[in-house]
């Protein structure tokens, strides 16, 4: 560690700033033996004066982490990782790459998703070979560098290329020619992209080209975006447990709800027309002729629409001494 040292009293500081500050100090440090009887004000110059010390120290630095892509090498792992995110060799091509593709994605009904998983297993996973540039326009990596390319160009690349592959029949193959071939069409691509229309001259393409494109955007900005065939059935799954939930919890709605005006009809029965029924009966319990319907009516009642008769029965003046011989009237009716 150097240190900078006052020469007139040969005081050490570990830094040129406190040297600085001392000689700027109200008191005037004294001059020793040895020391040099020199103006404070032209040390401080000197020192101001003075071209700063370089900080970086000179070592050796042992890269031993080497991309296996290029030439280039790199003291860590961090920095290699780091830049294999970018790298890809000089002879890495999209339009060379062997085209991928799992079995379990041959299970797909449907065409476009068996070709999109195509080209997520072969230009977006584990390296990502295309890029969104901006708003219709896409980078590739070409043979060691990224090649602005436009949507149609991109997409007439991808299905001349996807037409090569082995495991799609013959007709899908032809398909695929045929809207590589037409791609170049504006005029045709612009009526397969317009949804609205219905007089597209390709109409059979046109779904197929619209739903590639979608997912092919999608795909870009995400892989996981794309489902494989596994994935779109646990997908499925998940709906139709959702769904059966749903369903579930709307019949158990309905039977709360049906409950409900279950309870609020016999409550309102009981608050109208219980106790009208009640004053009837308790009227033609007086009248000797209408006595035999009353006793029937009460029979038919449950027994704690009967238990209540019985206690306005035994509350009234003139009924209290028959209350034994209703009961038993009413016990016996069967």
């Amino acid at each position: 560690m150097s240190e900078y040292k006052c020469i007139r009293c040969l005081k050490c500081f570990p830094i040129k700033s406190r040297l600085i500050r001392h000689l700027n100090g109200k008191k005037v440090c004294n001059v020793v033996e040895q020391g040099k009887d020199v103006e404070r004000s032209k040390l401080i110059e000197e020192l101001k004066n003075e071209p700063k010390k370089s900080k970086k120290m000179k070592r050796n630095i042992n890269k031993n982490f080497k991309c296996d892509r290029c030439t280039r090498t790199f003291i860590n792992s961090f920095q290699l990782n780091r830049h294999k995110q970018y790298c890809y060799g000089p002879d890495l091509c999209i339009w060379k790459a062997k085209l991928k593709f799992k079995k379990e994605n041959r299970k797909f009904n449907r065409l476009a998703s068996m070709i999109l998983n195509l080209i997520k297993d072969t230009y977006l996973i584990p390296i990502q070979l295309i890029q969104i540039k901006s708003n219709g326009t896409y980078e590739v990596y070409e043979e060691g560098n990224w090649i602005i390319i436009g949507k149609f160009q991109l997409m007439e690349g991808l299905l001349k290329k996807i037409a090569e592959f082995p495991a799609f029949t013959s007709k899908v193959k032809l398909i695929l020619t045929e809207m590589a071939n037409t791609i170049t069409d504006h005029n045709i691509l612009k009526e397969w992209e317009n949804k609205k229309s219905d007089l597209c001259k390709y109409k059979r393409y046109r779904f197929l080209y619209r739903t590639l494109f979608e997912g092919l955007c999608n795909g870009i900005t995400d892989p996981d975006n794309i489902l494989s065939y596994s994935q779109t059935i646990k997908k499925r799954e998940a709906e139709i447990i959702k769904l059966e939930i749903e369903d579930q919890e709307d019949i158990n709605e309905a039977k709360q709800q049906l409950e409900n005006k279950k309870i609020k009809a016999i409550n309102d029965w009981k608050e109208k027309e219980l106790p009208q029924m009640l004053k009837k009966l308790i009227n033609d319990l007086h009248d000797e002729i209408n006595w035999r319907y009353a006793v029937e009516e009460i029979a038919h009642l449950n027994l704690d629409q009967q238990e209540e008769i019985f206690k306005i029965i035994e509350e009234d003046e003139n009924l209290n001494h028959q209350l034994s011989e209703i009961v038993s009237a009413v016990h016996n009716f069967y």
